[in-house]
């Protein structure tokens, strides 16, 4: 019976074999699957089906891996989307003119929602190597599309944001691997990735990469017992970043790569930020958050509801803290803020020594709140309500962990 009951739950159809599969959906749908969908839709006949394919195919991954996620989820969860539904119906209430906002991305905010679940059930052990390969795949293939396009005689974007936020996590992870690997051969690869999101001329995921790179630096660094080596390695470190920024020896760099970058067709668009000393250059987001500060300042306590900040500029403020407080008033908002902010970093705490899924977390951290203080919106960003999932997930593991060992 243990042995029939071991096959089930290894088999293809096991509910725990297609919840990892339903993981791969979410991780390669930006990438892989953007254009497996782009060639069906090319094909005769089934071309037109195109746009339901993975739908249906999620649909089914969703009820057929059901009763693996229940398994891995609390009661309690549920009431995510029973308040996230309560914020929305109190909000056209007291604030009816935001419902033009509201309305139009309500399918788009539950869907984001939901990934909260998949964060919660998500079993890294089970899938950490699933994410490796589809997240080698994912860059590859978005870096022959690029060749493709420069074989074409085209010309690519001077800033590809909506792209390099989509290849930002399967590069991410490629770093992660390479950390936890030590192999020369995955650094290389991790290498290509980072080159490949400078060609999309987008600041936000450059800066999430370095912000990662940095702090799992520290994290060994820190982690060596060995006083001296720690020591030199800290010392090193800080002349090197002195090295680095005296000088203008950032924009001597900066000129050899953009001339590099330009030869092979590519975008120079952070090295002219760099260049010109442009690089905190606020792309019209200054003017948003005056606006948005200013109407917060007006009303501080009540706040605008749900999305209020669209009511004031009329789009996201493209900062987390700013659209919380404007939402909710100053002080609903920063403890929200705070609450999701202390989340992920319980997490990270509770697996310090585990650093195969410390540095995922913190990998994950990187991306949604980096992105959040750039670009996107907390109500339908897919990463943030995972990352919350993933962070509650370990969470719990970390407590029946500890229970067991009592």
């Amino acid at each position: 019976m243990v042995e029939n009951t071991a096959k089930l739950n290894n088999s293809f159809f096991s509910p725990k074999f297609l919840f990892r599969v339903l993981v791969v959906v979410f991780w390669t749908q930006n990438t892989v699957l953007n254009f497996v969908i782009e060639v069906i839709e090319r094909m005769p006949i089934i071309g037109h089906f195109a746009s339901f394919i993975l739908p249906v195919f999620t649909g089914f991954l969703i009820v057929a891996s059901s009763s693996y996620i229940f398994k891995r989820i609390y009661r309690q969860d549920i009431l995510l989307y029973v308040a996230v539904i309560l914020v929305i119906l109190c909000t056209l209430h007291l604030y009816p003119d935001s419902s033009e906002y509201i309305f139009p991305e309500f399918g788009r905010i539950i869907k984001a929602v939901a990934l909260f679940y998949l964060g919660a059930a998500y079993d890294h052990n089970e899938s950490k190597r699933d994410l490796f390969f589809c997240s080698l795949l994912g860059v590859g293939i978005s870096f022959l599309y690029q060749m493709y396009v420069l074989s074409t005689g085209r010309v690519l974007a001077d800033d590809n944001m909506n792209t390099a936020y989509n290849v930002l996590p399967s590069v991410m992870y490629l770093i992660y691997w390479a950390f936890c690997s030590k192999k020369m051969l995955h650094w290389i690869v991790a290498i290509g990735g980072v080159l490949l999101v400078f060609v999309f001329g987008t600041r936000g995921p450059i800066i999430a990469i370095f912000a990662y790179l940095g702090i799992c630096a520290v994290y060994y660094i820190l982690k060596i017992e060995n006083v001296l080596i720690k020591v030199f390695l800290i010392l090193l470190s800080v002349a090197l970043i002195v090295y680095i920024s005296s000088q203008n020896r950032i924009i001597v760099w900066a000129s050899m790569m953009a001339e590099w970058f330009g030869e092979l067709g590519f975008s120079t668009r952070i090295f002219d930020f760099v260049i010109e000393e442009e690089l905190g250059y606020a792309s019209g987001r200054d003017v948003l958050t005056e606006k948005v500060w200013l109407a917060i300042k007006r009303n501080p306590f009540r706040g605008y509801g749900f999305m209020g900040d669209r009511s004031i500029v009329g789009i996201y403020v493209h900062n987390i803290l700013l659209e919380m407080m404007c939402s909710f008033g100053i002080i609903n908002g920063l403890a929200l803020f705070l609450m999701v902010l202390l989340t992920p970093l319980v997490a990270i705490n509770q697996f310090r020594k585990d650093h195969s899924v410390a540095f995922f977390l913190i990998m994950y951290f990187c991306i949604v709140f980096i992105k959040l203080f750039f670009s996107g919106s907390y109500v339908y960003d897919q990463s943030f309500y995972l990352l919350l999932g993933l962070c509650v997930g370990a969470i719990r593991i970390n407590k029946i962990n500890v229970n067991i060992r009592n």
